[in-house]
């Protein structure tokens, strides 16, 4: 007896929900393993030193539910935000006062990257922050499942995390003065960089905030 009408849109359902979910699997599987790449590659331990944020900054470890950082735009690449942080016990903003803190002269306890992530057949997409003339720029890789190269990725995610190293003291008052001359200027166009210094540990009156 031929299927019925109602049994085709059963089993086109239930073929639909199956494909859907491989597919989101696939790329949340993606996702956790490039970031043991990196951490791997630095030498740090994922889901301590190298995690996802969600929208609130809230950690969200790597094995764990990953999927409620994840936001998916309109292109339908996976995007997400890398935070890898550098332990430390808070810098004490009593020392310095508000003001400084709030001009962002603190120093930074981590790096926060946007990365986004899409597969097209047996081809992941990755756009990630690279280094290119001193400035960091957002650059595609593609990582093929049959023949996955990560080099040419994690070389540059390394070289991004050795650009923002050299970021000291001196270079957060330059950025801090170039900022408040640029103010006195004609408004241009600004391209928003795809890296950026946070703090994810800053300590104020002897207490962690």
């Amino acid at each position: 007896m031929p299927k019925s009408i109602f049994q085709h849109l059963v089993d086109s359902v239930n073929k639909d929900y199956e494909d859907t979910y491989a597919y989101v699997g696939k790329n949340f599987d993606f996702i956790r393993e490039l970031i043991d790449k990196i951490a791997l590659h630095i030498e740090c331990s994922p889901g301590k030193d190298i995690y996802i944020v969600d929208e609130k900054g809230s950690k969200i470890a790597p094995y764990n539910f990953i999927q409620d950082a994840i936001i998916v735009d309109n292109e339908c690449f996976f995007s997400f935000k890398l935070v890898i942080s550098a332990p430390n016990i808070g810098f004490n903003v009593s020392s310095c006062g508000k003001s400084f803190f709030n001009k962002n002269l603190v120093p930074p306890s981590g790096i926060a990257m946007y990365i986004s992530i899409k597969q097209e057949d047996d081809i992941f997409i990755v756009i990630a922050p690279s280094i290119k003339e001193e400035k960091v720029v957002t650059e595609t890789f593609k990582i093929y499942s049959d023949n996955p190269l990560w080099t040419d990725l994690l070389e540059s995610v390394t070289q991004v995390i050795i650009n923002f190293s050299k970021k000291d003291l001196r270079y957060r008052i330059n950025q801090l003065f170039e900022k408040s001359s640029q103010q006195l200027k004609p408004k241009g166009f600004n391209v928003t960089p795809d890296i950026k210094i946070i703090n994810t540990s800053v300590a104020q009156d002897n207490n962690d905030v």
